[in-house]
């Protein structure tokens, strides 16, 4: 698995989201703040993030282990699949 630091998967994230079509001003989404709730994921986008982070991680994600949950914000994410 690659390795990648919380800034460089922050950039490549936002920079990912700037891609959706989004009434959302990333600039005001927090790492910690729940994407659904800011109207910036839904779950079909989420399918779009799966991609990215198994692009990033150099392998692919287990989604047996993967829950909804674990794409609530852009922290959880980092956490869940590319600090291991």
């Amino acid at each position: 698995m690659n390795a990648i630091t919380r800034d460089t998967f922050d950039q490549e994230f936002r920079t990912f989201l700037s891609t959706f079509e989004l009434d959302v001003d990333l600039t005001t989404v927090t790492a910690d703040d729940n994407l659904f709730d800011q109207g910036v994921l839904d779950s079909f986008s989420v399918l779009k993030v799966i991609v990215l982070v198994e692009r990033l991680r150099g392998e692919p994600v287990d989604l047996e282990h993967a829950g909804i949950e674990s794409f609530a914000s852009i922290s959880t994410i980092y956490e869940s699949f590319l600090a291991r």
